[in-house]
């Protein structure tokens, strides 16, 4: 109820047929709920919660810098068993991909980001990069997706319990960097970006007796 036809059909193939599961989505309803689950440290502000133009469910999720620096946060999320997307129970990744949306308030104070995800703050995969190997170039929101394989591996992560997580930038400023829809993917998934944009608008689309996919298609 309420929500646009990119809304619905993205739920309904994120549930049905693009197999996947959450992070954590960020969708808080108040900065006080995102801040009880994200912890700050460094040059980290207290993580808060922004519902200006959501791409996923109704908010992002807001971290900003108070200054040049190394900023992260942690987060206890929900338990998942992932090992079906990690292709593993324990170990090292054979397959997957972690898939996030991004946007920015300035992308060129961003030295690097890193990533964390795994069981605990001892047993973890962790990838950094750059802005240029993510391919950003804008401060437009885009849909960020790195094979789990590339990602280096500290301790004996167990993927049934996967259940920590850390998001860190390295920036030269203060700045804000948003998240939303942190998710294990399939490596064979539907893209989410830039695959589908917006273009004509069609006052009618005739699908006499086709099935969902062949429409999809």
């Amino acid at each position: 109820e309420n929500r646009t036809a990119r809304y619905i059909i993205n739920d309904m193939l994120n549930t049905f047929v693009n197999y996947n599961l959450l992070v954590d989505q960020f969708d808080y309803d108040t900065n006080g709920a995102i801040q009880a689950v994200w912890i700050e440290s460094g040059v980290g502000n207290n993580p808060t919660t922004d519902s200006a133009t959501p791409y996923e469910e109704d908010h992002w999720g807001s971290f900003a810098s108070s200054a040049s620096g190394t900023a992260t946060w942690t987060a206890t999320v929900t338990t998942q068993d992932v090992n079906e997307f990690t292709g593993v129970i324990s170990g090292t990744p054979t397959e997957g991909v972690l898939g996030f949306w991004i946007k920015h308030t300035d992308y060129t104070k961003i030295t690097n980001y890193t990533i964390r995800t795994g069981s605990d703050s001892s047993n973890y995969i962790e990838i950094t990069k750059t802005p240029a190997q993510l391919s950003i170039a804008s401060n437009n929101p885009i849909y960020i997706e790195i094979s789990l394989i590339g990602f280096s591996v500290t301790g004996t992560p167990n993927w049934s319990a996967m259940d920590y997580s850390l998001i860190q930038f390295v920036c030269t400023a203060s700045t804000t960097v948003e998240f939303a829809g942190m998710r294990f993917l399939q490596n064979k998934h539907f893209k989410h970006y830039p695959y589908v944009k917006d273009g004509l608008t069609f006052n009618a689309f005739r699908i006499n007796y086709l099935k969902p996919m062949s429409i999809i298609q």
